[in-house]
């Protein structure tokens, strides 16, 4: 340890109520800027070491950030799909076109539904033989077999699979009405994946962080250890031992912020990369979809969760070591 870190050990505070309170506070700040000051210095000397302790931490913390870049990116198409929600009702064969629009006035007047449109017979037709192979084979036939369509667009107020089920369910009773079905299954299906996906990165993250505390807990213990003597001679002249863990405890901290820092910077250049290619991809099918990285708030928490994982590594294992010495 620093001469300066173990000599403020004897200091005393000042006589005086007021003066007490100001020189303990003054001494709190100092022992904590001298002990900071000493773990980094401590950082520092371990050179190679500490620059591939921090990227390993970088590496693991990346992962997880990844995932939830993923995980935020997958969720913008929940209410992109959901937005194109349709319902389709199939109308009675011999109902009149009147009263099949009369019918598409009255459900557009339903606070859930934003918009309608009609689909005669004739339309219906046209549009099957345009997209299909077979089409052709219905004009040899004497009726035209497609029945009137009305097509209700959900508002998007009322999106989702509870409330999409409920308006289902009400217009298919509606006289005239035949059939009304709703696909929700692709929906339910990539809902299910963004499930899956967030499950993971926890299960994930909670791997990593063992392991993040356990790279941080065997090099601090490693330092710990070098500074064998040192540690012992702070216990002699009376250090407690918060004292002497407090330097291990900033240098992991610090080993914490570096690989929070370098996780960043690998989450940044990937999402970098890729956003060209899924530009592209999205050009393909007519989307506008952006890859949107970390957001400042995922950053900083980012760097927050390194510090704190490295405070926890650098706490147990100067904590275990100081057991063992039993001084």
């Amino acid at each position: 340890m620093s001469a300066d870190y173990i000599s403020n050990r004897g200091s005393k505070p000042h006589a005086g109520k007021t003066k007490r309170h100001g020189s303990w506070l003054a001494k709190y700040l100092l022992v904590h800027k001298l002990a900071m000051n000493n773990g980094f210095e401590r950082f520092l000397k371990g050179r190679l070491g500490s620059v591939m302790t921090v990227f390993v931490i970088g590496f693991a913390l990346t992962l997880p950030a990844a995932l939830q870049v993923v995980v935020k990116n997958a969720e913008q198409f929940a209410p992109i799909m959901e937005s194109s929600t349709q319902i389709t009702l199939f109308i009675e064969k011999d109902v009149s076109l009147q009263d099949v629009t009369t019918l598409a006035k009255e459900i557009k007047l339903r606070e859930e539904v934003s918009e309608t449109s009609f689909i005669s017979p004739d339309e219906a037709l046209k549009e099957f033989q345009r997209d299909t192979e077979i089409g052709d084979a219905l004009n040899h036939l004497s009726d035209n077999p497609l029945p009137p369509v009305i097509l209700v667009t959900v508002d998007s107020q009322f999106l989702g699979k509870d409330n999409i089920n409920r308006i289902l369910q009400e217009l298919s009773m509606l006289p005239l009405v035949k059939i009304a079905q709703a696909d929700l299954h692709w929906l339910e299906r990539l809902l299910g994946i963004i499930n899956l996906i967030k499950q993971a990165a926890l299960l994930m993250t909670i791997f990593l962080i063992i392991a993040v505390i356990m790279v941080v807990g065997n090099t601090i213990r490693l330092m710990s250890q070098s500074y064998k003597d040192e540690i012992e001679i702070s216990k002699l002249v009376g250090a407690t031992d918060g004292f002497v863990r407090r330097p291990f405890i900033y240098s992991g901290m610090f080993y914490g912020f570096f690989g929070g820092i370098i996780s960043i910077i690998f989450t940044v250049f990937s999402t970098s990369y890729l956003q060209s290619h899924v530009a592209n991809l999205a050009e393909l099918y007519a989307s506008s979809f952006m890859l949107h990285g970390l957001s400042f708030i995922d950053s900083v928490t980012l760097i927050i969760t390194g510090t704190l994982l490295g405070f926890g590594g650098s706490w147990i294992a100067v904590s275990r070591y100081l057991h063992e010495l039993n001084l």
